[in-house]
């Protein structure tokens, strides 16, 4: 059981260093491709919100262990993701990427296989946490749909 345990919490860890480090690159995006400002703020904000619900994940997997299992994915997955989006922000910190790849990359992460199936990301029978994995769910579906509208009206 604590494997199981341990292994749920470092998946639910890996997914609010996700959802931060995709917080983090819509910020860089507001500097770098700012007539598009107000969305990266919105994206920005919601993957700050979706970092929360992953947070209240972990809160429900130390109190309800039983509750929950793995999903889809392990932790090493996502961090896989994790480390692509790092060296991206690397990347466009240094200035060496153009606007339209910044978009596309964008566009890429949210359409990924992880993002696309978030919401079976873990496994539970707890209602809330079905109904909040469902909205992140929604919510990046949103986000590759915007980022896809900045992309087709991106002047470089």
């Amino acid at each position: 059981m604590e494997d199981k345990k341990k292994a749920l919490l470092e998946l639910a860890e890996a997914f609010i260093k996700n959802e931060l480090a995709l917080d983090a690159y819509y910020g860089l995006c507001v500097d770098r491709i700012p007539e598009f400002k107000d969305q990266w703020l919105l994206l920005s904000a919601q993957e700050r919100g979706h970092a929360g619900v992953f947070k209240k994940i972990m809160g429900s997997i130390e109190e309800n262990p039983s509750k929950w299992t793995m999903g889809q994915y392990n932790a090493h997955v996502v961090n896989l993701m994790n480390g692509e989006i790092a060296q991206q922000i690397e990347e466009i910190t240094k200035g060496e990427v153009v606007k339209r790849y910044i978009v596309t990359f964008a566009v890429g992460m949210e359409a990924s296989m992880i993002e696309r199936d978030i919401r079976h990301s873990f496994r539970t029978s707890l209602q809330e946490f079905q109904v909040l994995l469902s909205k992140v769910a929604d919510e990046t579906a949103a986000h590759r749909q915007l980022l896809m509208d900045i992309d087709a009206n991106l002047k470089e």
